[in-house]
């Protein structure tokens, strides 16, 4: 069965009934939403309990599947990051203290997430490939259609169309975020299965793993210096290390959330103020608060000094925000150790059977006084005429730039599109063509394995009409953005 086979006409119609199709049940005024929302309420349970038992027995279970078909960051309705809330939910925040755009956004997100999950089931073929890799369709499109964006902008930073032209850091940008969205997406989908006590399968784990590893308690508090600072440091997400699942990324050129807090203002004003402090921990953290509005910086029982915020700057997707900690030693008063922990949830919620799990980071120990921030070289565009010892044309200089453009010099996508991509759409072509040799027909075994593959796409089917139902519930609970 291909992908395309899925009728979703219906589904799409119940999501967005039109008033010629539906002129009566659809007006307020004849209880159009409450008539439609009953009406969908069995097969959305239908659909939900269905959902249930073909999950059941996927490692993870339903909380890991659908994380693993969702984005990992707030997306607007225009396919954005999180966008401000508007004046309405600003006035609605004040008042009652709720996010109320980020729950909305997160749970359209969930929506997604759900009728994903029923297109995927309600394909054999993509299931089984799902099953067998570990790679959701929904990564895979994410791919497919992030690099054609790329060329995309890619062309146009070359081709610099009248009324249509685009500098080099524009590009470089929207290229980078594109490519860090489905980077942090792997590196993502490799922690969650670690999060739903399971473990990722060969190619999310040959990508991610690179960048990710299984951490444990002792590593931590090695890493932190010792027990006390760790507990301090953990603590600050409000878990204890008993029973906590550790997860330890690598600082990356372009995920480095460390150098994120160090350039921090706040960070950066607080190390300023210790730097060669003539005091013990206690007087620092004094100190500090005095001079620092709403400090937490506190004394260890060790003699050192911590204080934690969530930086502004924000390079790993994966983490979205998180909590930064200062370690400072007055023994060593010049220098400051950096840590930085977040802990794993789904848009804030954790679906499923999902356990307590806090990313951190290698600290980084850094002499206070050396703060200065380096730059990448800056690549010269065109402007003018070409001077008396360049033979190269603007756009020929353009074009020799674009190859900058991609992080890494593009290997980041590349290792992605061969190590994860690749891997899920080899397993769907060999069930196609499995599914397409006549010799399966004709054969008893085969034809019996048909007949089982019939049955699981009937009820696959079932599955995916009921849950797209439990989707278009949540769809109009939650409405449209409000401008």
């Amino acid at each position: 069965m291909a992908k395309e086979d899925l009728n979703l006409e219906g589904v799409e119609e119940v999501l967005n009934p039109s008033e010629y199709d539906a002129p009566g049940i659809y007006k307020p005024e004849y209880g159009g939403k409450d008539l439609l929302t009953y009406g969908m309420g069995a097969k959305a349970a239908l659909g939900a309990y269905g959902l249930y038992h073909a999950l059941k027995n996927v490692p993870g279970g339903y909380g890991k599947v659908l994380a693993d078909n969702m984005h990992n960051y707030l997306e607007d309705a225009s396919g954005h990051f999180y966008r401000p809330p508007s004046p309405t939910e600003l006035k609605i925040e004040k008042m009652t203290g709720v996010p109320v755009h980020k729950v909305k956004l997160a749970a359209k997100e969930f929506t997604k997430g759900t009728w994903r999950i029923a297109k995927m089931f309600g394909n054999p073929v993509s299931s089984t490939a799902y099953k067998s890799t570990g790679v959701a369709p929904f990564v895979v499109d994410m791919f497919k259609e992030g690099e054609k964006e790329i060329v995309r902008i890619a062309k146009q930073y070359v081709e610099q169309p009248k009324g249509n032209n685009i500098s080099f850091q524009d590009a470089k940008n929207q290229i980078r975020n594109i490519e860090k969205q489905l980077h942090f997406k792997v590196t993502s989908d490799y922690s969650n299965a670690y999060m739903y006590k399971t473990y990722p399968k060969n190619p999310v784990e040959k990508y991610a793993s690179k960048y990710v590893t299984s951490g444990s308690q002792g590593d931590f508090i090695k890493t932190m210096g010792d027990k006390e600072t760790a507990r301090a440091v953990i603590g600050k997400q409000g878990v204890g290390l008993k029973g906590t699942k550790l997860m330890k990324y690598k600082n990356v050129n372009f995920s480095d959330v460390a150098r994120g807090a160090q350039f921090d203002k706040d960070f950066y004003r607080t190390m300023r103020l210790l730097r060669n402090f003539k005091g013990d921990a206690t007087f620092a953290a004094e100190f500090v608060r005095s001079n620092m509005y709403k400090s937490n910086a506190m004394p260890l029982n060790n003699g050192k000094m911590i204080f934690s915020l969530s930086p502004s700057i924000r390079p790993n997707y994966d983490w979205g925000g998180f909590n930064a900690v200062g370690i400072w030693d007055p023994e060593k008063p010049d220098r400051i150790k950096i840590a930085a922990t977040d802990k794993r949830d789904l848009l804030g919620h954790t679906p499923g059977r999902a356990r307590t799990t806090v990313n951190y980071v290698q600290t980084k120990d850094i002499e206070i006084k050396d703060l200065k921030k380096t730059f990448e070289p800056k690549v010269v565009e065109p402007t003018g005429p070409r001077g008396p010892y360049e033979t190269r044309t603007p756009k020929e200089i353009r074009l020799e730039n674009a190859k900058k453009l991609r992080l890494n010099q593009g290997k980041i996508g590349q290792n992605i599109g061969n190590e994860v991509i690749a891997p899920h759409e080899r397993n769907v072509q060999k069930q196609l063509k499995t599914i397409k040799n006549p010799k399966l027909w004709k054969s008893p075994s085969g034809k019996k394995v048909m007949k089982k593959l019939l049955r699981q796409g009937l009820t696959r089917g079932g599955i995916a009409s009921g849950a797209a139902a439990l989707a278009a519930l949540a769809f109009m609970q939650f409405g449209k953005d409000e401008d």
